[in-house]
């Protein structure tokens, strides 16, 4: 894919159906997902059609490249959503305790997160199939407090090393990043104590991450 100016869309679904227009009307080169849970049950449902409504993203676009959380449990036991030409995520101690298997498709990208205010994240990108030397190595500081959200920045350096962006451009896209409002931030309050404000249009697994 030849370098540019690249888009990013976030694409919200709350009712059946939605994910297929939005996928038609987008037409995504490269599709990230970040989790597959339960949300906007209201009108999903259950979270089995919520999973599945995220999933006809990838059905509707055969030809994108996807990058997949290997972790999540919904990914984990659908095997053949990575092909060869994808990105797979996941932590190394994960790997190494054989919760989730060696992917025998795709680029891994294993990382191991370390947590605080600001999150480090190391990663080690691997060929296709064999876990040897790794081909590339980064060590990135996620401008956003907690793990998750550096396990999630692993998914977004996936989708820029695709669209051919270099490691010193990723870190000097990070190095000016700004976090929304309500969302991820540590507020300092009085006599030292500190909240964590995370409360716009959260949902209970995105409250119970840390």
């Amino acid at each position: 894919m030849k370098k540019g100016a690249s888009l990013v869309v976030e694409v919200g679904i709350d009712e059946p159906g939605q994910m297929g227009r939005h996928a038609r009307m987008i037409a995504p080169d490269i599709v990230v997902i970040t989790a597959l849970e339960a949300e906007h049950l209201a009108g999903f449902g259950d979270v089995e059609t919520a999973v599945r409504e995220e999933l006809l993203m990838l059905s509707e676009r055969p030809g994108a490249r996807r990058v997949l959380p290997l972790s999540d449990p919904e990914i984990r036991g659908r095997r053949g959503l990575l092909r060869s030409g994808d990105v797979g995520v996941v932590e190394e101690e994960r790997l190494d305790s054989g919760e989730v298997e060696w992917p025998r498709r795709g680029l891994c990208w294993c990382q191991r997160v370390s947590s605080g205010h600001a999150s480090r994240v190391t990663m080690r990108v691997y060929s296709e199939g064999e876990r040897g030397r790794p081909i590339q190595t980064m060590d990135l500081l996620c401008p956003l407090p907690g793990a998750h959200n550096a396990r999630d920045l692993g998914l977004a350096v996936g989708a820029a090393l695709l669209l051919g962006r270099s490691v010193e451009e990723i870190a000097g896209g990070l190095s000016g990043f700004e976090g929304p409002l309500l969302r991820s931030r540590v507020v300092g309050l009085a006599r030292g104590a500190l909240l964590y404000e995370d409360c716009f249009n959260a949902g209970p697994a995105s409250v119970r991450r840390r």
